[in-house]
């Protein structure tokens, strides 16, 4: 049962991460693309990864500097 939730989440945060990088892509490529073609383009994972990345840094900083 514990694999089966592991794996649940596991899938549940790929997915997520392929759908944030999808918008992201989408904002500068909607007037060549729809958003279900960017959908089913590769590189949406690392662009997800990439902006939790930069927000966490962000806010690391900002909580940082205020102090």
């Amino acid at each position: 049962m514990l694999d089966f939730i592991g794996i649940f989440l596991y899938d549940l945060f790929i997915e997520n991460l392929n759908h944030i990088g999808a918008a992201i892509k989408w904002t500068f490529l909607r007037k060549k693309y729809s958003y279900k073609e960017i959908l089913k383009q590769e590189r949406n994972y690392t662009i997800g990864i990439g902006f939790i990345v930069i927000l966490v840094i962000l806010m690391l900083y900002l909580t940082n500097y205020w102090q």
